[in-house]
């Protein structure tokens, strides 16, 4: 970041800094369609950039996860409005997305 605003506290930059290679991550099968539609936009505009690497795959998996979570919420509340029928459609999806997340240890 430094370096992109011009190093306003010019103090020496890290010459040692890690660097990891940009490099896409393959977006996680357990998405759902809203969820890698969103993977699809985002990691297009940072790889154009040059800043995704493999390390951001789990960051990038929970915020589609979340995307794809709160777009479904809107449109239930468009379609149904804001009565019960919409917590519980959104605590459902909820349950099939946290149960999509957890790790069970191998046999």
């Amino acid at each position: 970041m430094k370096a992109l605003t011009g190093n306003p506290g010019k103090r020496p930059l890290n010459t040692h800094e890690p660097r990891p290679d940009p490099i896409v991550p393959d977006c996680p099968p357990e998405l759902g369609p809203a969820a890698q539609r969103e993977w699809t936009r985002l990691v297009g505009e940072l790889s154009s950039l040059n800043m995704i690497t493999k390390l951001d795959r789990a960051a990038l998996r929970t915020y589609c996860g979340a995307y794809a979570l709160w777009a479904e919420a809107t449109e239930a509340i468009q379609k149904f409005g804001g009565h019960g029928q919409v917590a519980e459609r959104v605590s459902d999806a909820n349950r099939r997305t946290f149960r999509s997340q957890t790790v069970r240890p191998k046999s």
